[in-house]
């Protein structure tokens, strides 16, 4: 009874609610520590390395990103998840060309040149060319692919092609993804700006695969 009392004790969470961890004072530096982390035990995960290039380029260190891609890119090529990524690294390092130092530049352009070396092929012209040769490639026929390309047609444009982007993704049927995958696409395209029109048909559409979920409101 008392190796039980002590077994529970330490069992115990300090921190149950993730209170103290979501008040920490360098929030990109723990998040540092975690995908070095991930890194180390997970760096097989395509996963662990969107989620490093996502740090790493918040923190405007594009080379680490750039290294997080090249590994990705050897994972997953055409998974949708790295496509997002793909396209915001891209912005990132439009944004961030101007006020980088002349020796990043140039890795970053030399790299970018040799994109197809990696597995990425024409990463090196604009953002917007390689997002439309993406879905000629791979948006048909998947409403997870069709998800990323509009994702990223609708960040391309600032939000202003909310309904052509929402259109990628109605063509294609939702009996693919899991119901969590389909949730969150309608959770993007609720928040995507598209017309109630758009909305209403995903909404119709995905009640018809799912009938007994209640996440389509």
């Amino acid at each position: 009874e008392r190796k039980a009392e002590q077994k529970k004790k330490k069992k115990e969470d300090a921190d149950p609610d993730g209170e103290l961890l979501a008040k920490t004072e360098d929030p990109m530096g723990d998040a540092t520590k975690f995908v070095n982390l991930l890194a180390e035990h997970a760096g097989g995960l395509l996963q662990t390395q969107t989620l490093s290039m996502d740090v790493f380029m918040r923190k405007g260190r594009l080379l680490k990103a750039l290294a997080a891609l090249k590994r990705a890119a050897k994972i997953a090529p055409s998974d949708p998840l790295l496509h997002r990524s793909v396209v915001r690294f891209l912005l990132k390092v439009a944004d961030s060309r101007a006020a980088a130092p002349a020796p990043v530049v140039q890795v970053l352009d030399s790299e970018l040149a040799a994109s197809a070396e990696w597995g990425l092929p024409g990463l090196s012209g604009p953002p917007a060319d390689y997002n439309k040769k993406w879905i000629a490639q791979h948006a048909s026929g998947s409403v997870k692919h069709a998800a990323a390309a509009a994702e990223a047609l609708s960040l391309l444009s600032g939000g202003k092609d909310a309904d052509a982007a929402v259109d990628l993704i109605l063509k294609e049927s939702v009996a693919g993804p899991k119901l969590i995958e389909l949730t969150a696409i309608y959770h993007w395209v609720k928040a995507s700006g598209c017309s109630a029109a758009k909305l209403a048909v995903f909404v119709e559409k995905a009640r018809a695969h799912w009938p007994l979920a209640t996440a389509f409101q």
